[in-house]
């Protein structure tokens, strides 16, 4: 029983590193949005056959630099223990990342839509999706991209955690 307390702990340690890099990485989005509008794509069309070209190109450059940015933390902070001992390598975890990533976005667009649409406060509807798409998201990086490799299996962490 006292292992399974004590890695019930690390999942919500885990969990809170997750969020405090997912708070860092919307700072980094909102950065990197407003640099990329305002100065790196200065010289693309504000619209263009109907599109907001300079608007949609920064936003795929923000989303993509705070994800890739995240990653960098949690690889290096949230699941650090499985990442000096994955098989995969930090290059070889990066594509599931940035699946799981854009898998939560589509999780969380369509959930507000869903929300909205049914009448929900559109502002609420983003706070409660988003709150469902972390969840998601957090146990797809837990499980899938830095999932425990057999060499780092379920038995193998709790035996350190006892050792603690």
């Amino acid at each position: 029983m006292r292992n399974g307390l004590k890695l019930d702990r690390l999942l919500q340690m885990r969990f809170v590193k997750f969020g405090l890099v997912g708070g860092f990485g919307a700072v980094v989005n909102i950065l990197t949005l407003l640099l990329a509008r305002e100065w790196v794509f200065i010289g693309l069309p504000e619209r263009q056959f109907g599109l907001s070209i300079r608007l949609d190109a920064s936003l795929l450059l923000s989303i993509s630099v705070s994800i890739v940015s995240n990653y960098i933390w949690n690889n290096l902070w949230t699941w650090k223990e499985r990442a000096d001992g994955s098989h995969f390598g930090f290059f070889g975890r990066l594509p599931k990342y940035i699946a799981a990533s854009w898998f939560g976005v589509g999780v969380q667009f369509l959930a507000a839509k869903l929300l909205i649409s049914a009448g929900v406060y559109y502002l609420l509807a983003s706070a409660i999706a988003i709150v469902l798409a972390s969840g998601i998201n957090f146990v797809l990086n837990d499980r899938w991209t830095f999932g425990a490799s057999r060499k780092n299996s379920y038995s193998n962490r709790t035996e350190r955690l006892s050792e603690e």
